[in-house]
């Protein structure tokens, strides 16, 4: 179906963009580029590109914010670092609440635990919790 988005295609992301998704995606590259608001006035913003896709993210205070706290505050040091992005429904932007576009970390993928060895399966090591959860030690505080 044809849509007034093909016609007025834009090179930077948007919320409809990946609505339903939160794609993990890796910084390809970091510039800072000048934008004029609606009254005029300049204002820089960080244009963040992704490895194997065509857009980039324009990045507000927020967004920008979130980043350096997960990769420091040099936006340089940003390429090759990975970042998940998703879609915020209840942002607000002047009179309006809309969707926007906010990032976060990745998810953790937890590394299974071992299976018990024989020996680990018939007493708990003096260290470990008791599996049927009887006190192994008194003298902790909690």
């Amino acid at each position: 179906m044809p849509s007034i988005d093909d016609v007025f295609a834009s090179n930077y992301l948007r919320a409809e963009d990946i609505q339903g998704r939160e794609p993990t995606v890796t910084i390809k590259s970091v510039e800072a580029k000048e934008f004029k608001d609606r009254n005029g006035s300049s204002q820089m913003k960080l244009i963040i590109s992704f490895q194997g896709a065509k857009k980039a993210l324009v990045s507000n205070v927020t967004n920008a914010k979130r980043i350096a706290y997960m990769h420091g505050k040099d936006y340089s040091g940003w390429v090759g670092k990975k970042i998940t992005l998703f879609v915020d429904p209840f942002v607000q932007f002047g009179n309006e609440i809309k969707p926007a576009i906010r990032v976060k970390p990745p998810a953790v993928t937890a590394t299974p635990a071992p299976a018990p060895q024989a020996h680990d399966e018939l007493e708990p090591e003096p260290d470990e919790p008791d599996p049927l959860g009887h006190d192994m030690d008194d003298d902790i505080p909690w």
